[in-house]
């Protein structure tokens, strides 16, 4: 996913309609040093909301969580 595609994945999340949460804070003030953490982290928090719902979760949501997560983590240790 490039740059691009990850801030259109997070426009509906993060934008100031969605409220003030300390999650959404935080998500909204590390997007300015880290993309690819933020998209990890959406991705978390949405599968940990849905697990609350006991709603389906999409194999496509574990599988960005999971990718992010590598880069991430990566773009941390370097």
């Amino acid at each position: 996913m490039s740059q691009l595609s990850c801030v259109v994945f997070l426009a509906d999340t993060l934008e100031p309609g969605r409220g003030d949460t300390p999650e959404l804070e935080h998500l909204r003030q590390l997007t300015q040093k880290n993309l690819y953490q933020v998209v990890w982290l959406t991705s978390y928090y949405t599968i940990k909301h849905l697990l609350g719902l006991h709603r389906l979760i999409h194999p496509r949501i574990i599988l960005t969580r999971n990718l992010f997560m590598e880069k991430a983590k990566k773009q941390l240790d370097e």
